[in-house]
């Protein structure tokens, strides 16, 4: 029992550690947004700073890693990927298909807010098939306790592979030739960061890269590589070893246009040399004298009142403007809806806590109710009615449980 808890100790010592340590980079501002096609060959990945994985998921180093760029603009992040690869995997499944299962894949995974549990995956193949989704992490930031698949943002991706080359004089030897590369755009608007205001210079976010090589490999075995090692193979869910990603100063806005001073009649269209006399303007009709002003009459005096003591002014305590969420009102539209996912869209931006147990998620039928303009416990009531269920309050938090 000894022995194990030291171990316990060592490790929880080394994750604390390295949470400490991560790896950072910072990303350039683009000028000129690259094309799409895959080849690299831009002025701006030219320019942009590249990351290379260089590590195993346990932290070893390794050879030949995948190289990956990034930059971004007041519209998009742009990413590249130049993966070497000599024997390659990669099947057209449609777009969310589990290609992290079966594929040759590079991931990335955005926590764009560290005080929120939310966080994006992106992975794409070298076809450039792609699986996105919103993920929820648990309290403990090691798995997601909740993957929407439905998250689909506006990714633009275009991919290119170089073909492996033979020796001729060994058949079956390969040159390091092979490789397959990506490049990507990724909305920003497609990410809910501070405020939901757009991504301002200097700030940062938490990310991390990984890569599936699963090719000449035995079967059973996965090959993971990491920006930032996870120490886990096969699980890059830990969000406290995301690496630093800094967005670097947009360039200032141009300078507004000032029309040019026009000349009035009577001025020189130019400056004269020397010192310069404003001329002389003959006025269009004769000066009229101007009529003489009128001398008030002198008022009377008044004899002033005797002064009266202010009345004591009270202190007023400030009151904070709160908008309570039973003051809300809330519109919802479910279909065939999860209980537990209804829940938190319900739950998501209030004050409010609630809990449920495992067996009652799993026994709850899918929801499907539509409430429009109703206060907080009036949409609660109509979610979980709709799943056969009744909820009890203590102070800010509802225990959701079963009818009866």
């Amino acid at each position: 029992m000894r022995t194990l808890k030291t171990v316990f100790v060592m490790l929880l010592s080394s994750a604390a550690v390295y949470a400490q340590s991560v790896p950072g980079m910072t990303i350039q501002y683009a000028q000129i947004p690259p094309k799409l096609d895959g080849k690299l060959d831009d002025k701006v990945w030219a320019e942009a700073t590249s990351i290379q994985l260089g590590l195993t998921a346990e932290g070893a180093p390794v050879l030949n890693g995948a190289i990956i760029r990034m930059a971004w603009d007041r519209n998009n992040l742009y990413v590249a990927y130049d993966v070497p690869d000599d024997q390659i995997v990669a099947d057209r499944l449609p777009r969310d298909g589990r290609i992290f299962e079966r594929d040759d894949v590079m991931e990335l995974f955005i926590w764009p807010r560290e005080n929120q549990p939310f966080y994006y995956q992106i992975d794409v193949n070298p076809r450039g098939v792609t699986y996105d989704a919103f993920l929820i992490t648990r309290a403990t930031k090691d798995a997601p306790d909740l993957t929407l698949v439905d998250w689909s943002p506006k990714l633009d991706t275009s991919s290119w592979v170089r073909p492996v080359l033979y020796r001729p004089d060994k058949l079956g030897a390969l040159t390091p030739d092979g490789r397959w590369s990506v490049e990507m755009s990724l909305p920003l608007s497609s990410i809910a960061t501070r405020g939901n205001e757009p991504v301002q210079a200097g700030e940062t976010w938490r990310v991390q890269f990984n890569r599936y090589n699963r090719a000449d490999k035995v079967p059973g075995t996965l090959d993971a590589t990491a920006w930032s090692p996870y120490y886990r193979v096969g699980w890059p869910h830990l969000l406290d070893t995301f690496g630093k990603v800094t967005f670097a100063g947009a360039p200032a806005p141009p300078p507004i246009a000032v029309p040019p001073i026009i000349p009035q009649s009577g001025m020189p269209d130019t400056a004269p040399t020397g010192a310069y006399k404003v001329p002389t303007l003959a006025p269009e009709k004769p000066a009229v004298a101007p009529a003489p002003t009128p001398v008030p009459p002198t008022p009377a005096p008044v004899t002033p009142e005797p002064a009266v003591a202010p009345a004591p002014v009270v202190p007023v305590a400030p009151v904070e403007a709160v908008v309570e969420t039973r003051q809300r009102t809330f519109s919802l539209d479910y279909k065939n809806v999860r209980i537990k996912e209804a829940l938190e869209t319900l739950f998501k931006d209030t004050d409010l806590n609630y809990t449920i147990d495992a067996e009652t998620v799993s026994a709850a039928p899918l929801v499907t109710v539509k409430v429009d303009g109703e206060s907080f416990e009036g949409a609660l009531k109509a979610v979980t009615d709709a799943a056969g269920l009744t909820w009890s309050k203590v102070d800010k938090t509802y225990a959701v449980k079963k009818a009866g």
